[in-house]
């Protein structure tokens, strides 16, 4: 049975599941597995059904201390008060709602796991950046005698939840306090944008595991792709993408960084690295029945974090104005219904072993 979990405090193989190498490209790491997904084919609509309408969406949606909470407002957004402007989306009602759907997407891009590591009787897992700490309750009840640590910036989890679950509000790029070497598993999941040192997080993840214990990542290349065309430079959809980019690479916190995290991973000093490159598709164009799910999925999400990708990112960084962006979002909104347009985000399953 549920319980409170502890009070928040502002810091008080292949291996089973990861899919098997694919060939590696000349010159590639050997140390480095890589699979990467093949080309998606498209489903095939009349003209009449030219957009994804809001009963395409619904059939894929309907299935601390004062200082703390003292939260920021801005643009009708809140955002989190610990270490502020470290982490550029909101952390109100509907951003955590947002984030379970998110959630859901994700181990549905997974087959329906939770982890890819070869987890044997955990003991301690942390989830860096646990958001509405979804992924640690589901784990925590799935792992009965772990103890299951989930951190972030803002104490937005429920209060009530599995005994062995505690949540603390941390800036995970900070230095940890935590003991060497306790973790069996340290989970990452899409914290683009977040980090500004991916190789800093590496390095104090991997003093923070076990000998044995394994680092997982799940993380987006937020760069659109498309392989038939259907995307044109100079639609509203590729503007917002480029305008994105460019923002969060001025922020200094890279949401294109995912392409490079087995080779720092493998220099902070893991091994029997497999990296699997999932296509993430935006919207339900695949004719494939598991991609069309997913990619129904992904298109709520993605247009319900539209606004909070962009407000504070926008204005702080391209100097735009609020209506100026909600024109942009609105014309990008309706790109992303558009069934002709056929576009995916690279998603990089990445797990590593820390040495015995």
């Amino acid at each position: 049975m549920a319980s409170p979990s502890k009070s928040v405090s502002p810091k008080s193989v292949s291996p089973k599941g990861v899919s098997p190498k694919a060939g590696s490209p000349p010159g590639a790491d050997p140390e480095i597995t890589t699979s990467v997904q093949g080309a998606i084919e498209a489903e095939v609509y009349s003209e009449v059904e030219s957009a994804y309408s809001d009963s395409d969406l619904e059939s894929f949606t309907t299935s601390l201390s004062s200082s703390v909470l003292n939260y920021q407002y801005e643009n009708g957004r809140r955002y989190h008060a610990f270490r502020p402007g470290q982490y550029f989306l909101p952390n109100d009602e509907k951003e955590s709602d947002r984030l379970d759907l998110s959630h859901h997407c994700m181990v549905l891009a997974m087959g329906g796991k939770l982890h890819a590591a070869p987890l044997d009787n955990p003991q301690k897992i942390m989830d860096i950046g646990t958001g509405t700490g979804i992924w640690a309750i589901e784990m925590a009840d799935l792992y009965p005698s772990a103890h299951v640590i989930g951190n972030d910036l803002s104490p937005i989890q429920p209060r009530w939840v599995p005994p062995n679950i505690s949540f603390e509000v941390d800036d995970v790029e900070s230095e940890w306090t935590h003991a060497p070497e306790p973790f069996d598993l340290i989970y990452c999941r899409y914290m683009l944008g977040s980090i500004q040192d991916w190789s800093r997080l590496f390095c104090q993840a991997y003093k923070a595991l076990k000998p044995g214990g394994y680092l997982e990542l799940l993380e987006p290349d937020a760069t659109l792709r498309c392989d038939d065309g259907s995307l044109s430079p100079d639609c509203a959809l590729s503007t917002w993408n480029r305008l994105f980019v460019e923002a969060a690479a001025t922020s200094g916190r890279s949401v294109v960084a995912a392409a490079n995290h087995a080779n720092l991973v493998k220099e902070a000093g893991f091994v029997e690295i497999h990296e699997n490159i999932i296509k993430l598709p935006n919207s339900p164009w695949a004719k494939d029945k598991h991609l069309r799910e997913v990619g129904g999925y992904h298109m709520a999400n993605f247009l319900e974090a539209l606004e909070g990708l962009s407000l504070r990112l926008f204005t702080h960084f391209h100097g735009m104005d609020v209506p100026e962006i909600q024109v942009l979002l609105a014309q990008t909104r309706k790109d992303l219904r558009n069934k002709a347009i056929h576009t995916y985000f690279n998603l990089y399953s990445i797990v590593a072993r820390k040495p015995l």
